[in-house]
């Protein structure tokens, strides 16, 4: 706001208070005080705190106009991203020696454009310990396998969610990723009560990290999300 408004507005609002709630409570003190006239100290006194008020209710007008256009620049030109994981499976595998993660994760950027350049998955275990993967796959090009129950889910290379990226502002994408744990036993990540999270950077460093996902046990019929075209096969079949 430059001076001539502020002035324009300054006054408007000066008239409209004294004109307003002064007047009445002035009105009042007269009948109380059984005044003839309104002693001019009490006018004097009145003005001035109405100059203070509408001064004071400017300021704080524009100052809020003005945190919440530095939200709004912020929101246009910083990443704010959001995720989750939607569903998750593990299992052990020979060669290279390590349980395999696969995760399906849910990300929405609700700021400008950006890519994810890091990747970690922790897991934390019943018996308060917490271990990180050791690994992240890309897998681009290549099916990944997430087990439900006795049978698993196959997702395709276009379900990685590498193909996602980068993010455009308002995007919400589904994708596949997985991850690598070493010297953990299956069995010890598989435990009820083993609770994982994965955590994100940002190209300008900001980190994020989902919501603790722990297994409730395997649904009847798997999640699917928009995105991903996963299929359901037996157990170990090939075709």
């Amino acid at each position: 706001m430059d001076l001539r408004a502020f002035l324009v507005a300054l006054v408007a609002d000066w008239i409209s208070l004294s004109s307003g709630i002064a007047s009445i409570i002035l009105t009042v003190l007269a009948v109380i005080r059984r005044w003839e006239k309104i002693p001019v100290p009490a006018l004097w006194g009145t003005a001035a705190v109405c100059f203070l008020l509408a001064a004071a209710r400017i300021w704080t007008t524009e100052h809020r106009r003005a945190e919440q256009l530095s939200r709004t620049i912020d929101q246009l030109s910083k990443p704010s991203l959001e995720g989750k994981i939607g569903q998750l499976g593990i299992s052990p595998v020979a060669f290279p020696s390590e349980v395999r993660v696969v995760a399906v994760l849910l990300i929405r950027n609700t700021g400008t454009d950006s890519y994810i350049d890091g990747w970690d998955l922790r897991a934390d275990l019943p018996d308060g310990r917490r271990v990180h993967a050791a690994k992240r796959h890309a897998m681009v090009g290549e099916q990944q396998v997430l087990p439900w129950g006795d049978k698993e889910l196959v997702y395709s290379p276009e379900d990685s969610i590498f193909t996602k990226l980068p993010l455009k502002r308002g995007d919400q994408i589904a994708g596949v990723i997985s991850f690598g744990f070493s010297g953990i036993p299956f069995d010890t990540l598989a435990q009820a009560g083993t609770r994982f999270v994965v955590s994100v950077r940002d190209v300008i460093g900001t980190s994020y990290s989902t919501p603790a996902w722990s297994s409730q046990g395997v649904p009847v019929e798997p999640l699917y999300f928009p995105g991903t075209h996963p299929t359901l096969r037996k157990k170990g079949h090939q075709h």
